[in-house]
């Protein structure tokens, strides 16, 4: 038998092979998993919605909890003391919280990024810029004469 023969008869025995779909050429995959039920979705999106409720609830709770809550002014011989923003050591201004910059900056018109209390790279950034346009040094902390700058 000549190589182009078998090369012939070979085609031929492949191609009957992929047209009748013998189950040994088939592949099928290894691990396939069974898709979920109706009753799983169901059951799934209550147990979701009972969550969120909870979150909700938890929520409502702790912002009551919140407004209850009133700072003691520290006081040293009846006298009081001027408080520093503890958590943030860029505020140097007594009584003043980072959402209060972030707030004044957005006011003058400068991108903080969220007002969520935190003080991060956009509201440092933010903070540098304002305090180079108004002729300070851009150093990003806020002190007596950046916080008024800010309250104009």
């Amino acid at each position: 038998m000549s190589y182009s023969l078998f090369k012939l008869w070979m085609s031929v025995l492949l191609l009957s092979f992929s047209a009748v779909g013998c189950a040994t050429l088939q592949v099928k995959p290894k691990h396939e998993k069974p898709s979920p039920s109706i009753a799983e979705v169901t059951r799934l999106q209550s147990e979701l919605a009972a969550r969120d409720r909870k979150i909700f609830e938890l929520e409502g709770l702790l912002k009551a909890k919140a407004s209850e809550f009133r700072p003691i002014a520290p006081k040293v011989d009846n006298k009081p003391v001027q408080t520093y923003d503890l958590q943030n050591k860029n505020i140097h201004a007594p009584g003043v919280s980072v959402t209060d910059v972030q707030r004044a900056l957005t006011r003058a018109g400068y991108e903080t990024g969220p007002i969520d209390g935190h003080f991060g790279k956009k509201t440092r950034d933010a903070l540098k810029r304002f305090q180079k346009a108004k002729g300070l040094k851009a150093d990003g902390f806020v002190g007596k004469q950046t916080w008024s700058l800010l309250q104009v």
